[in-house]
């Protein structure tokens, strides 16, 4: 979540328009049912797959918008929805992040 708004606001001093949208399928529903063909989603969805991020990439691809998606190295199963894909390396220690094999 901070690595979004952390996104939207860089993004926004170069480009108009730009929005970060926190609740997509609850209180900010209305963004997503205004999405169009020249619209730019960027999501984030890292280990501990959210199904509700898969839900929303299949919405957006539905109304035409290019999907931008960072995750991990292990691939968000919103991938297969996605136009870009940016994996990142998240090999670094912390005490939020479960390691599974």
């Amino acid at each position: 979540n901070i690595l979004a708004k952390h996104l939207a606001i860089n993004l926004e001093t170069i480009r108009p328009k730009v929005r970060f949208v926190e609740h997509p399928l609850d209180s900010d529903l209305s963004t997503l049912i205004s999405l169009g063909t020249r619209d730019i989603y960027v999501l984030f969805d890292f280990h501990r797959y959210q199904s509700s991020t898969v839900e929303l990439a299949r919405n957006i691809k539905r109304r035409g918008s290019t999907i931008i998606l960072v995750t991990d190295e292990r691939m968000s199963p919103a991938a297969s929805e996605a136009q870009v894909v940016i994996p990142i390396n998240i090999n670094a220690p912390s005490p939020f992040y479960t390691f599974y094999n």
